[in-house]
Order: C-alpha cells, then structure tokens, then sequence
C-alpha cells in the first residue's frame, strides 16, 4: 500500500489546525469588540461609521423601500378611485422616490453591530487607535476646561496670593 494517502490527509489536518487558529484570533478579537466598545463608538470613528450608515441604507433599502413603495401605491390608486385629487399630478408614481427619501430622513438609525463581530477586521484600524485618540480627546478636553475658564473668569489673569487669600494682578 503507497503512503501517499497519509501524507495528504496530514497536510490536510496540519491546514485544518491553522485554520483554528485564526478562528481562535478571531473569537479574541470579536470578544473585545463586545466588551470593549459601545455602539458610540463605532459611531465616533469614521471608518466604521461609515460602514454603519452604509449597513442601514442597505438594510433600509432590502427591507422597507419595497414595502412604502406599495403602500404609495395603494393610496394613490385608492384616492383616484375614490374620486380624490389629492394625487393629480402624480404619474406612474413618479413621486414615490419623494416620498421614501423624506420616510427615510426622518428615521431613527439602529445600527446593527454584528457586521463588525462577523468581520472583526473592519473594526481594526478603530481598535489600534483607540488609546490614541482617548488621549487627544482628554488633552482636548482639558485645553477646552482652560479656554472657557480664561474667557469666564475674572481672575483668569491674576495670581492667587496665598499669604492674604486673594487674586492679585501679575
């Protein structure tokens, strides 16, 4: 008997073995997503937000637009016949797109995070820079603290003496 078999089934478990292991790189990355990361921000970083609003506008358009595209439908037939002019000048429905724009412009977005625990790899460049950009939002912060306190008070410019417990000028 040749051997050759078992050498094919070994190099067929030894890429099975890898495959595990980006599997378990994969479960660790999509653990700290969960834990680590609310929805705001994905929302705060630009790259997955964008991914975000991209995911709904799709969603939005598989799921409703077919659904208010009938529905316009249905009320523009019932008015004609019914005898009403509320819809006139409507021709072969040629507003409906109006229409889902405006339904959609007033719709509160749910951003569905699965998309970036399916695919941890979107979020990566959001997970690698997240302590940087922690840091210049706190620097930010206080530089902003500094800034309203300067413009807001009068003793911004003075000095406190602390012998006699009042602001002097410099």
């Amino acid at each position: 008997m040749s051997e050759k078999p078992l050498q094919k089934d070994f190099r067929e478990y030894a890429y099975d073995d890898e495959d595990l292991e980006e599997d378990e790189e994969t479960i660790r990355e999509r653990q700290i997503l969960k834990e680590c990361f609310k929805e705001e921000d994905f929302l705060e970083f630009q790259e997955t937000r964008e991914i975000l609003e991209q995911e709904f506008r799709w969603k939005f358009e598989k799921e409703l637009e077919p659904k208010l595209e009938g529905f316009w439908g249905k009320q523009v037939d019932m008015c004609r016949n019914q005898g009403s002019t509320l819809f006139d000048n409507e021709i072969d429905y040629a507003h409906v797109g109006t229409f889902i724009g405006t339904v959609f412009e007033y719709l509160k977005p749910k951003y569905d995070l699965e998309i970036f625990y399916d695919c941890p790899q979107l979020a990566k460049s959001m997970v690698n820079t997240h302590e940087e950009r922690k840091k210049r939002i706190a620097e930010q912060r206080v530089k902003d603290i500094r800034e309203n306190y300067k413009k807001s008070s009068d003793n911004a410019n003075k000095k406190f003496d602390w012998t006699t417990k009042s602001y002097k000028n410099s």
